[in-house]
């Protein structure tokens, strides 16, 4: 599944500016490995838990744990357990390469369109748990929420949002963890409420962050040429494919000319286009930067006049 995102930023100098970004986000699917990665990631972690249920029912709770790993993981004899003993689930199934495993309390209603893995029973406090997640050989995988105390995410009445892990590949630290944003969900409860997490997809935390600026001189003369700065960084987890971005100049001004290595088009003198390609999640900063005078793109009011580059380049 692909999302298509816009993103645009106007900058109001002595003209205005339109700078918009288009990407393609490759949602992870089983075989798909995830973008940014921790050194030596657990191989399964608990990626996301609903303790406080959904709408229809405070005790329609579930977790999620994710395979980080591109092979397939046999649970039978693992175990998911709180420190206070209660819920203590012992595991049982598989989870797939890259895949997600629910589980849902006392039944197979608290995320009705998506079937669950394995039942549980015990009910989380709302007040915070330690759960931790150990091997056959009673080895510890993982754990949720370690320091004890309070969820470090999520929320109670009425929103009831779940506590999603920001990078399955990172540890169980609060920094770690964020409550569902309550734009990208998924699933609906039992009574056909849209649940406030993401039950078996890529949690709203894990998305990727693109960010666009752009900037130029405050004034200019007619006739002169106009030099700016386009920065574009993803801050997120997750990467994406296929971004473009357009330049759409009003009328007064006429593109002169630019050098990058994007592949670029100018399907006028006021509408310009570079492929900028795939943008990794976790980078650096991406930047359109500055040239010197004579190296730069640059629009002339009025009149279309060549000779002066523009450069793209990575930090």
């Amino acid at each position: 599944m692909k999302l298509a995102l816009k993103l645009s930023l106007c900058l109001l100098l002595a003209f205005l500016f339109a700078v918009s970004i288009v990407y393609a986000l490759s949602m992870p699917e089983q075989g798909s490995p995830p973008v940014a990665e921790a050194e030596m990631p657990p191989r399964v972690v608990i990626n996301e838990i609903a303790w406080a249920g959904t709408t229809c029912s405070a005790t329609a709770e579930w977790i999620e744990l994710y395979n980080n790993t591109g092979e397939a993981i046999d649970l039978s004899g693992w175990s998911l357990r709180a420190a206070d003993g209660s819920p203590s689930i012992t595991l049982k199934g598989v989870i797939s390469p890259y895949g997600f495993f629910l589980l849902e309390r006392s039944n197979d209603n608290a995320v009705a369109d998506i079937p669950a893995d394995q039942i549980f029973s015990g009910a989380l406090s709302n007040d915070g748990e330690v759960l931790e997640l150990r091997d056959a050989f009673g080895e510890m995988v993982d754990t949720a929420n370690a320091d004890g105390g309070g969820w470090p995410a999520g929320q109670a009445s009425p929103e009831r949002r779940s506590m999603e892990r920001i990078n399955p590949a990172g540890p169980d630290i609060p920094e770690n963890w964020a409550t569902n944003n309550g734009i990208i969900r998924n699933g609906i409860d039992a009574c056909g409420y849209p649940i406030s997490g993401t039950p078996k997809a890529l949690n709203s935390a894990t998305y990727p962050n693109l960010s666009i600026a752009k900037q130029g001189p405050a004034e200019t003369r007619a006739g002169g040429l106009i030099t700016f700065t386009i920065t574009l960084s993803n801050t997120g987890i997750t990467g994406v494919s296929g971004a473009t971005i357009t330049d759409a100049l009003p009328d007064a001004l006429s593109f002169v000319s630019q050098q990058s290595p994007f592949t670029f088009t100018a399907f006028s003198s006021q509408t310009l286009r570079w492929d900028a390609g795939p943008i990794p999640g976790l980078s650096r900063p991406l930047h359109h930067n500055p040239c010197p005078p004579e190296l730069a793109l640059s629009h002339r009011p009025g009149r279309q006049q060549g000779g002066c580059v523009h450069r793209f380049h990575r930090n």
